[in-house]
């Protein structure tokens, strides 16, 4: 009667013992979904933070490079408008002097 009464207890026992190992083990997985998941959303936002980095970027370059073009634009024109008015002097002066030698 002992030994079985012995036996039933080491049984209880035994199960106590399985019960909280599965439970310490649903713990553990839930622990290791919860940080694999944290890890993800982690990777995500740095994701987004350096994709939002390289729109940045490449919006900063565009704008150098259409204010370089628009310098250039603006030098270019400057440059002819000038040419032009000279120009137009110039012809202004040899027809005066023309008009002037027929006087």
């Amino acid at each position: 009667l002992v030994k079985g009464v012995h036996q039933s207890k080491e049984r209880e026992l035994m199960l106590a013992v399985e019960a909280a190992i599965a439970g310490e083990r649903e713990r553990g997985d839930a622990a290791r979904r919860l940080a694999v998941g944290e890890a993800v959303a982690a990777c995500e936002r740095e994701r987004e933070i350096e994709r939002k980095a390289a729109i940045e970027a490449a919006v900063a370059q565009a704008e150098r490079k259409a204010s370089v073009m628009i310098a250039r634009a603006e030098q270019t024109t400057e440059a002819r408008v000038t040419a032009q008015w000279q120009s137009g002097a110039s012809r202004m002066r040899d027809d005066s002097a023309e008009a002037l030698a027929r006087v």
